[in-house]
């Protein structure tokens, strides 16, 4: 058996030299160009295993208890107990790669002890011992449900697959009607079957989390008894046992993140949603138009005049008159057609005066059009039947496959923004329109015009 732990041991190490040394590949493109200028960047996919550590280690110790099947007077704990412990019988290291935030492998190799507990049991005496080695597959529950929402230190994953175990049985070799003890007779066998647990986590810091593990084992070419004899045709090819044991994972790599808690987008999307929250809570505003001082380029404009993202009121005739102090205009001697606020906002939709702005490559707006989100957001929450389409685009140059993929995700990107600041989903559609057509000229004004996404109403 020591040959065995040592041998799961080096085996281990292995596995973590190994995956903190991997490099990651690179693969380069061009998409938008600034300056004039071709910007290689990596290609860094979202959700992708380059963005976060994936490989880790884990021990775990604790306690078996074999249900099934047993030679009549034999048993792992007494009847009247529901689980017996008595001591740490269980004993299992293992190594795990995620795919992605949700999904991955891992290899583990565990040792059990199944022995009678003297005191504990009217069982005869007995002692076994099992070694398995298990391929699973993992599901991140915790970001599948999104634990993230109520705490950023607890996790679950849930973990299943096939397994190989090898069992030791020792049956007593008594001497007849006095029942001396003579010996043991070993048996040994190689079992095949599946396991699935339950693993909840407890993250301590950025590369170790602390765990609890609930497993279920099933041999299912069994045909000795855990205490060693050969199993009757009722319970033949039936094993089982549970498992439960607490340990440590320590995570590899040079990320600041494993993949068991990366947020997807985390840093940039919830840098946003920080800033949009700062301008919620900002409440002065001089001429009540809407647009906070620190953002206001014009702040005396007239009440209740209908103004653009920057605070200065609209002005289509360029009379320097506000549109809605213009003269009414007369069509019947006795109907007049009033213009509204409400109607002159809803024009500056539809012909798409908002603009959300990126940057090159990038799906997340930039920091100049976080006031622009905000006007959109607010407008949406004051007027609860208005309907928005966001229109994404991308610059004229780099590869058009990659600019219809990019202008899609940075419309997506902004409705996630606008629906977690309470606006439901139906009321925001998206669509991707690849490259601005309408504009043929690399200067640096025309491509960052076209990186943007346009909000025009429904």
């Amino acid at each position: 058996m020591n040959k065995f732990i040592t041998t799961l041991i080096i085996s281990a190490i292995t596995f973590v030299a190994f995956s903190q040394t991997e490099e990651k590949p690179k693969e380069i493109i061009s998409n938008e160009i600034e300056n004039n200028k071709y910007v290689y960047i990596e290609k860094i996919k979202k959700d992708s295993i380059y963005n976060f550590n994936t490989w880790s280690f884990e021990a775990n110790i604790g306690t078996n208890k074999a249900i099934r099947p047993f030679a009549v007077g034999y048993s792992s704990s007494g009847d009247n107990r529901f689980f017996n412990f008595t001591g740490f019988n269980h004993f299992n290291i293992g190594v795990r790669k995620m795919l992605n935030t949700k999904f991955g492998f891992k290899l583990d190799f565990a040792n059990d002890v199944i022995e009678s507990q003297d005191g504990q049991t009217d069982s005869k005496p007995y002692s076994s011992y099992q070694h398995k080695i298990a391929f699973q597959g993992v599901f991140n529950l915790g970001r599948i449900f999104g634990f993230e929402t109520f705490s950023k230190r607890i996790g679950l994953l849930l973990h299943g697959g096939p397994q190989i175990a090898r069992l030791y049985g020792k049956t007593r070799i008594e001497k007849p009607i006095t029942k001396e003890l003579l010996g043991y007779d070993k048996k040994v066998e190689w079992n095949g079957g599946y396991m699935v647990g339950l693993t909840p986590q407890f993250r301590i810091s950025d590369k170790l989390v602390a765990t609890g593990d609930f497993s279920v084992l099933v041999n299912s070419r069994q045909h000795l008894n855990w205490d060693g004899s050969y199993s009757n045709d009722e319970t033949n090819l039936a094993g089982v046992m549970n498992n439960i044991s607490v340990g440590l994972t320590y995570y590899c790599g040079k990320k600041q993140k494993h993949a068991d808690w990366y947020l997807v987008n985390n840093d940039s999307y919830y840098l946003i949603q920080e800033q949009i929250n700062k301008l919620g809570k900002l409440n002065v505003d001089t001429d009540k138009d809407g647009v906070n001082d620190d953002l206001d380029l014009q702040k005396d404009t007239p009440k209740d005049v209908a103004v653009d993202s920057r605070g200065r009121f609209i002005d289509l005739n360029k009379n320097n008159i506000p549109d809605e102090l213009d003269p009414v205009v007369v069509v019947d001697p006795v109907k007049q057609i009033e213009v509204t606020k409400a109607s002159q906002s809803d024009s500056i939709l539809d012909i798409g005066f908002v603009n959300v702005y990126y940057d090159v490559n990038k799906d997340l707006p930039n920091s100049g059009s976080i006031n622009n989100v905000y006007y959109v957001i607010k407008y949406l929450k004051t007027y609860p039947n208005a309907k928005v389409l966001l229109s994404g685009y991308a610059d004229v140059n780099g590869v058009e496959s990659v600019n219809i993929n990019l202008s899609i995700n940075r419309a997506e990107n902004l409705k996630k923004v606008i629906i977690s600041n309470g606006i439901d989903e139906s009321r925001v559609k998206t669509i991707g329109n690849g490259i601005d057509k309408a504009s043929k000229v690399n200067d640096e004004v025309s491509l960052q015009f076209g990186r943007r996404v346009s909000v025009t109403l429904q």
